[in-house]
């Protein structure tokens, strides 16, 4: 088993997450990936490769990803892939990908910043793969036989804590994190970046935590219930009837 993981390297304000008790700026999503790429790895065993693009400061937060069990990380740095929207960082890593042995790719829901989600899908279309969703804690149906077809799989939260052993702490020490500038990976300075986005970002704004715990629940028919969900959340034109709302 050779697993391709992505992973985003973000600003200070968006971490979220900590590695052997350290700050880590990866994507809380990303992380929930590695874990379960290290979970497989102990079933399947195999190796795991984790790629991200980034600036060269990234270099020390993907280094502590070795005590979680990744055999190899890749950091895609170049001055010409600043402001690089999700439309050129899905082909720069695609690129990458494809260069690389590898039976999957794995990837976080989505990164903690942006938030977009898109660049697992632009990957499996860039490279023709296979797309397969996984809920929290259902990564345990994956089965190494369905990934024949190679295919980009996206994870939600595993639910399960790893813990590195001490020759994985100890053999995190000293690994290199290897760079790829674009000159390796292949594509033109002209499209990346800034340059080569068609998407133009002015401002990011921090996501505000959900209490999933809460919500509202319609029961009935399919068709009667979507109807009263577009009611409630003002996205139709019907009068007021009354909804029989159930809330919980």
């Amino acid at each position: 088993m050779n697993a391709i993981v992505c992973v985003k390297y973000q600003k200070k304000n968006y971490i979220k997450c900590k590695v052997l008790g350290y700050p880590c700026q990866i994507g809380s999503q990303d992380l929930e990936a590695v874990k379960v790429a290290c979970l497989l790895k102990s079933k399947y065993q195999g190796k795991i490769t984790v790629i991200s693009m980034g600036p060269e400061r990234a270099r020390k937060h993907l280094g502590l990803l070795y005590a979680l069990g990744v055999d190899e990380i890749i950091l895609l740095s170049d001055i010409v892939y600043a402001g690089s929207d999700t439309l050129v960082t899905s082909e720069i890593l695609s690129k990458m990908i494809s260069k690389l042995d590898h039976d999957f790719v794995l990837c976080g829901i989505k990164s903690d910043d942006s938030a977009t989600g898109q660049v697992p899908l632009q990957i499996s279309a860039r490279l023709n793969y296979g797309y397969k969703e996984y809920a929290e804690n259902r990564f345990e149906d994956f089965r190494l036989d369905s990934a024949k077809n190679k295919s980009v799989i996206v994870v939600g939260r595993c639910g399960s804590r790893t813990f590195p052993t001490l020759t994985e702490i100890k053999g995190a020490n000293g690994k290199e994190v290897f760079s790829w500038s674009n000159q390796e990976i292949g594509k033109n300075n002209e499209d990346c970046g800034i340059a080569g986005s068609p998407t133009k970002v002015k401002k990011l704004y921090k996501e505000k935590d959900i209490d999933r715990k809460r919500g509202v629940f319609w029961v009935g028919k399919v068709d009667d219930s979507v109807k009263r969900m577009l009611k409630y959340s003002g996205l139709s034109l019907w009068g007021k009837e009354d909804m029989d709302v159930k809330k919980g």
